[in-house]
């Protein structure tokens, strides 16, 4: 992990590793900034044993479900249907979380907590948006590259039968 160089709530520079907190705390304010695991939220839209993937910007050529990191005080509820207006111009019902997997991601390898939803409803007209490359159905027999690890075991786990919708 890199070394923090300043404080995210006074600004200073004096911040140092705690171990047992597994964070960083400040010397002149004392606030610890905890390395939590970034929430975010997938959609997982079914079509018989197809499953709907996105290409984005980001990695050309490696496939992920729509979704994307909650904002701040967001619910997961909330930031899926917005993640899914965002990258494919559509509304959609949420139905249940499926599942929960930690990865690693970006270029120093933090974690993110994946929340997997069941998309109950939504619009057949599919618009990739600008964030979006391109959006695909796949069969989850014989999936694309894929940009992470959660991703992989969760469409293992889909082919298994350990999900039901």
């Amino acid at each position: 992990m890199k070394q923090r160089k300043f404080c995210p709530f006074c600004g200073s520079n004096e911040v140092y590793f705690v171990a047992a907190d597994d964070g960083y705390q400040c010397k002149s304010c004392g606030e610890v900034q905890y390395l939590n695991s970034k929430p975010s939220v997938a959609a997982v839209l079914l079509r018989g044993n197809e499953i709907l993937l996105v290409n984005d910007h980001e990695a050309i050529g490696e496939w992920d479900f729509p979704g994307g990191f909650l904002n701040h005080g967001e619910s997961p509820i909330d930031g899926l249907r917005r993640e899914m207006k965002e990258e494919l111009n559509i509304d959609v019902e949420v139905g249940s979380i499926i599942d929960a997997l930690v990865d690693k991601y970006g270029r120093i390898g933090e974690y993110s907590l994946n929340l997997f939803y069941w998309i109950t409803r939504y619009e057949s007209n599919i618009w990739p948006s600008s964030e979006i490359i391109e959006a695909a159905w796949f069969d989850f027999y014989k999936p694309p590259l894929l940009k992470y690890a959660s991703t992989a075991q969760f469409i293992k786990n889909l082919r298994e039968g350990r999900y039901s919708q």
